[in-house]
């Protein structure tokens, strides 16, 4: 088959080489299209096909129309390029020329109708990233201009084009663990029943419960003694909505693969996390999760949460003015992730008898869970997480919420350590090592208001931190400030033990 293929290839580039006279390009189309035709209904492949028309006269005719055609016979063959390149698209240009297609012929069904497979086949084709939800919203608007156009032009109607409208652009799983792991099909409602599994023995249940989030993270075989490489999770639940709502159903994974089923229907089914928007309609939706973990941690957090907008630097500024006063203070809170299977943090809130901005910051999503027990006034709460958007609960009052679209602060060590926290070594190679604290740096949003953070809190990976841990005062600045000067004099002495190259050593 290869062998044959190669050959019709081989002849469209030949044909494209010998340079054929004005008056043979149709004699040559009509042969690119006859073999393009024979490398499809045999061979089951568009994309050899589409590159067997590229490589011949035929690519010049998308461009003009030559004289030895007639309309009506262009137009043809054109739909029939449209066909190879929808079904073989895996990148922008094929998408584009499609595209240039429905914008010249904007009367010609068809076009609108592989370009929607266009888009739909980048939509199921491609992992799971941020702008899946986009995708998926052009195959579903372009499938409904091409079944609006064709009913005026009263065409018969592609019935894969329904049935994708009508579905939301979500493919229906032909079945789910469900089958095997939830036998007596229970499923509570503001819940989830959770099976966990090891997947050597998928049939076998280790363990199930019921929990409030889908939600697992551990190493190892620290979980129901199940090795981390090998575990498997099934989480099946009820939803309730009292009207038409829009979310997004967010997943944070580490090197795992999940797949997320509403109703029935496909959500997700990747290795990345991702935040897919869904609109949930009036009334109870069944959600149900797979997830096969490969890696010696297992990290799996997936949440339906509101839609939220996320904050560029001048539109937080403006948004904080009307709540920072003289008296405000800003602190920070910097972790890398939850030590819980919950992936949530418990943030103590102390005494203070000034208003707070309180600034969270992580880098693995997480759920921050407020408690203030002293009734401190929580202006605002701005967060970010270099994964996917946290959520907060707790008691947040009047608390206003924001969410930004870059890092709030990096760091989650104070720079105060104990003396042999810091304890600095020359090594090899001139590099100066200092331990594990290097400080933080929160004072972006601070300073759009002249002032600096005046409460830290942070560690690596936690289940609970008091707020704050330190009181930044300007004289803990001045020693972390003097702790600084003192490491660049330090490295600037180690960086003159710096790597000998092999011929200077004995020199």
């Amino acid at each position: 088959m290869r062998t044959l293929i190669f050959s019709l290839l081989l002849l469209g580039t030949i044909l494209l080489a010998r340079g054929y006279e004005p008056q043979e390009v149709c004699v040559n189309v009509d042969k690119a299209v006859e073999e393009a035709n024979f490398i499809y209904k045999k061979f089951d492949d568009p994309t050899n096909a589409l590159v067997l028309l590229n490589g011949s006269d035929f690519r010049n005719i998308t461009y003009r129309k030559p004289d030895c055609m007639t309309e009506k016979k262009y137009l043809s063959y054109l739909e029939k390029y449209a066909f190879y390149s929808a079904k073989s698209t895996r990148n922008s240009r094929n998408v584009r020329v499609l595209e240039e297609f429905v914008k010249k012929y904007p009367n010609r069904p068809n076009f609108l109708l592989y370009l929607a497979n266009a888009y739909e086949n980048n939509y199921f084709s491609q992992n799971y990233y941020r702008d899946k939800g986009k995708m998926r919203t052009q195959a579903i608007d372009t499938y409904k201009k091409y079944i609006e156009l064709a009913k005026k032009q009263k065409q018969r109607v592609d019935k894969h084009a329904l049935e994708f409208v009508k579905s939301g652009g979500l493919k229906k799983a032909e079945k789910t663990w469900g089958k095997y792991l939830n036998p007596n099909n229970k499923i509570p409602l503001g819940a989830f029943q959770a099976y966990y599994i090891d997947t050597r023995e998928p049939k076998k249940v280790i363990y199930s419960e019921s929990v409030d989030t889908v939600s697992v993270n551990y190493p190892y075989d620290q979980f129901h003694n199940i090795n981390s490489a090998n575990f498997g999770g099934y989480w099946v639940g009820k939803v309730k909505f009292d009207k038409d709502t829009k979310q997004n159903i967010t997943i944070y994974q580490s090197q795992a693969t999940t797949r997320i089923i509403v109703d029935g229907y496909i959500i997700y089914d990747g290795t990345n996390s991702a935040e897919i928007p869904y609109e949930f309609k009036k009334g109870v939706h069944t959600i149900e999760v797979e997830h096969l973990n490969r890696w010696h941690t297992t990290n799996l957090l997936v949440k339906i949460l509101p839609i939220v907008k996320k904050y560029t630097r001048n539109e937080l500024q403006e948004a904080l003015k009307p709540l920072v006063s003289k008296q405000t203070q800003f602190w920070y809170v910097g972790v890398y992730e939850s030590e819980r299977k919950g992936n949530d943090i418990t943030l103590r809130i102390q005494k203070s008898d000034k208003p707070v901005v309180l600034m969270l910051q992580s880098h693995r999503m997480v759920t921050w869970n407020i408690i203030n027990d002293y009734n401190i006034d929580i202006k605002a709460i701005v967060a970010n997480s270099t994964s996917m958007v946290s959520s907060i609960s707790g008691d947040l009052k009047k608390s206003k919420i924001f969410f930004t679209d870059y890092p709030v602060g990096r760091g989650y060590k104070s720079g105060l350590e104990t003396k042999r926290e810091q304890e600095c070594k020359c090594i090899a190679n001139g590099i100066l090592t200092c331990g594990s604290s290097g400080g933080f740096n929160a004072d972006t949003i601070p300073a759009m208001f002249g002032k600096k953070v005046r409460g830290f809190s942070g560690k690596y990976k936690t289940a609970i931190l008091a707020v704050p841990q330190v009181q930044m005062s300007d004289k803990k600045y001045q020693e972390i400030e003097a702790r600084k000067e003192k490491i660049d004099a330090l490295r600037a002495k180690c960086t003159k033990n710096k790597q000998i190259n092999t011929e200077d050593l004995f020199r």
